[in-house]
């Protein structure tokens, strides 16, 4: 006899997604209220939960360990999806609608990214929720539903700009939404375009499910298959569906412990660096009673004559803006010179061989405090690992060499109230630059 499609279990499933999908737009208000902002990406667990909640509900499934492996899984296919769509190199260019903008995430990313969070999904749901009668196909068939898994993933970021931005604008008023987003009178970054991906992708997927689970009777969605003849599935086909439960759970575990312990060491990491940058923040010297700025001539300050054969080229001048001691950042003048091949000098285009920039501050010690934030604010910090002092014809010098994969090797150092920034193509001799910039402004480090 066969089996009539339940329309109630279709329809029920597809509300679970949409709550789920909802759920999840939420989560990282809730997660924020309870203090556990950085679980966020553990969020596609909410999707399991619900969805395995409905089997629970509805379908009798009444195992802890099939609930809980689902929702584990499910944890683990968004972490995977999110993954995926940062790392993966291959790209389907004819799903790409952002129209080639590089303020536009591609959206064949999340083609790729769909399809492996559904396959992930789905074979979990085959293992645990709708035991497949036939445990040999369950890869094949989760594989081949995985591709409207990429569809609803394409689908889902697409319409960001419309059907996103309505529910930014609903989690707005219901103080449901991103919590740092709160005061804004429209949606920034990405925000309306991960709202209408939630709820495309996992209304879709719970609609799947549904049409799957609607062709099995609710008794015989258990944790050990019935065959059609009613004679029970074939012992060694039950205990290959117990291995790969069981399998498949532990695995979850496994993955998702080292998962977390990783969220919680970048947590602790980003924790010491806050404090670090607080300290950082705490040692600055006073901007009170700064000796005046007063410009000096380029000729001072840059050497403007060729050095190992490299040319000087387009030195100037500029001085930061007032309003930056109003930051808490001292005021600065900066002499920027750079350095070419002769026959390269005239050229707009050619890169230069060196980069100089010499920094003038108020005093001594705002000069020595701000090598920190070079060449970036908390350097010191973020890439302590890459800078080193080393000694270069008798003075001292902060060498970083966390540039070299960019061809660049940068050095600098203070001098009374200048910093000294060179920055030197690692094709070329660099000893002469330093050896001239160090004469000129010996190292106070």
């Amino acid at each position: 006899m066969k089996s009539k499609t339940d329309v109630g279990v279709i329809l029920g499933l597809t509300l679970a997604g949409i709550l789920s999908g909802l759920l999840t737009i939420a989560a990282p208000r809730i997660l924020a209220l309870v203090g556990l902002s950085d679980a966020f990406s553990f969020i596609g667990g909410v999707f399991g939960l619900v969805v395995a909640g409905y089997f629970w509900v509805f379908r009798g499934i009444r195992s802890i360990s099939a609930v809980l492996g689902f929702v584990l899984i499910s944890a683990l296919a968004f972490y995977a999806a999110i993954m995926v769509t940062r790392f993966i190199p291959y790209h389907l260019t004819f799903l790409d609608f952002s129209g080639g903008k590089n303020d536009e995430i591609r959206t064949d990313l999340f083609f790729t990214s769909g399809c492996l969070g559904a396959i992930i999904v789905f074979v979990a749901f085959f293992v645990f929720l709708l035991p497949e009668r036939k445990p040999d196909r369950l890869l094949f068939k989760s594989i081949s539903l995985s591709l409207f898994g990429g569809v609803l993933g394409v689908s889902g970021w697409v319409l960001g700009p419309t059907f996103g931005k309505a529910l930014w604008f609903v989690f707005k008023t219901l103080h449901l939404g991103e919590p740092a987003q709160s005061a804004q009178p429209h949606p920034s970054g990405d925000e309306e375009y991960f709202y209408s991906l939630f709820v495309v992708w996992q209304s879709g997927i719970a609609f799947v499910m549904g049409v799957l689970a609607s062709f099995v009777p609710s008794t015989a969605t258990v944790l050990v298959p019935v065959e059609p003849s009613g004679l029970g599935a074939a012992p060694h086909r039950q205990e290959d569906l117990r291995w790969a439960r069981r399998l498949i759970l532990w695995s979850g575990i496994i993955v998702l412990a080292y998962v977390g312990f990783l969220q919680f060491r970048s947590h602790r990491m980003q924790i010491r660096r806050q404090q670090d940058y607080a300290k950082s923040q705490a040692e600055a010297p006073s901007l009170t009673n700064l000796s005046p700025l007063e410009p000096m001539s380029l000729e001072r300050i840059l050497v403007l004559r060729p050095i190992d054969g490299y040319v000087p080229v387009r030195p100037f001048l500029l001085e930061a803006a007032n309003p930056a001691t109003q930051r808490g950042n001292p005021p600065a003048l900066h002499y920027y010179v750079n350095y070419m091949g002769a026959t390269e000098q005239t050229s707009l285009t050619a890169i230069p061989m060196v980069r100089v920039n010499v920094m003038q501050f108020g005093s001594p010690e705002w000069a020595k405090y701000e090598l920190r934030n070079v060449p970036m604010s908390n350097a010191a910090i973020d890439y302590a690992s890459t800078r080193r002092n080393v000694s270069k014809f008798g003075n001292a010098i902060v060498m970083d060499s966390g540039w070299r994969n960019a061809g660049q090797q940068y050095y600098y150092w203070p001098s009374g109230n200048f910093i000294i920034v060179l920055v030197c193509n690692i094709s070329i001799n660099d000893e002469e630059f330093l050896r001239e910039y160090l004469n000129q402004h010996p190292s106070s480090l």
